[in-house]
C-alpha cells in the first residue's frame, strides 16, 4: 500500500507540473495582502486528520508565513525558517535557519499563487470575496487525481484549493489536502515583515 501511495504522490506532483499549477501564474504581479488560511491534511487510509492556521503576509514577491509552531520568511533572496516547538518562541536557542533560494523554487510555499486552466465558472463566496472556480481531473489506471481551485475574481489569489487522490483499488478517496482562506485584506505591506529579528 505504501508503494501505491508514493506512486499517487509522484503522479500528483507530475500532474501539477504538467498543468502549470506551480510556477507561472495568471495572478496580477505584486498583489500585496495579509490573510489567514486553514490547512487540512486528511488521510482516509490511516484515518488521520490534521489542521492548522497559516497567517500570510506578502508584497507579491516576498512573504511571511506563520503557524503556531513555525515561521517562514522569504526576503527576496533568502528563505529563513524557524521552528518553535514546545512554546519556545522567544528562546535564544531557537534561531532562524537561512538558505539562498531562487524565487522559482518557492512555488510550493506560495499556495495562494497558481495558474488557472480551461473554463471557469462562478465559485462560492470565500472570505467575503467573489470567486472563479476551476477543476481539473487526471485519470490513471489505478485511480484519479482532482484539483479544485477558487480564485479571487478581482486579484486571482487562490482563496481555496482542494487536491484529492482517489484509488480504484480501495474505491475511495485516500488523501485530501485543503487550503481555505478565512480572512484577507489587500493592503500595502511594510518591509519589517520580511526581515529576521
Amino acid at each position: 500500500m505504501k508503494k501505491k501511495m508514493v506512486s499517487y504522490i509522484r503522479a500528483m506532483v507530475l500532474l501539477m507540473v504538467m498543468f502549470g499549477f506551480f510556477g507561472c501564474s495568471t495572478q496580477k504581479k505584486g498583489v500585496s495582502f495579509a490573510g489567514k488560511w486553514k490547512e487540512i491534511n486528511e488521510s482516509m487510509i490511516s484515518n488521520v486528520k490534521e489542521d492548522r492556521i497559516l497567517a500570510v503576509i506578502t508584497d507579491g514577491q516576498r512573504f511571511r508565513i506563520e503557524t503556531e509552531n513555525r515561521i517562514d520568511i522569504y526576503d527576496g533572496t533568502y528563505l529563513h525558517q524557524k521552528s518553535n516547538y514546545g512554546g519556545l518562541q522567544d528562546s535564544p536557542s531557537q534561531s532562524f535557519q537561512s538558505r539562498k533560494i531562487p524565487d522559482a523554487q518557492l512555488s510550493d510555499s506560495k499556495f495562494w499563487k497558481r495558474a488557472s486552466m480551461g473554463q471557469s465558472k462562478p465559485g462560492d463566496l470565500i472570505a467575503g470575496r467573489e470567486t472563479k472556480f476551476y477543476s481539473i481531473k487526471a485519470n490513471r489506471p489505478d485511480g484519479e487525481i482532482t484539483i479544485q481551485l477558487w480564485f479571487d475574481s478581482k486579484t486571482n489569489i487562490v482563496l481555496k484549493s482542494i487536491e484529492t487522490i482517489y484509488s480504484k483499488q480501495v474505491s475511495m478517496v485516500v488523501t485530501e489536502h485543503t487550503f481555505e482562506c478565512q480572512e484577507i485584506s489587500y493592503t500595502d505591506v511594510e518591509d519589517k515583515f520580511f526581515t529576521v529579528q
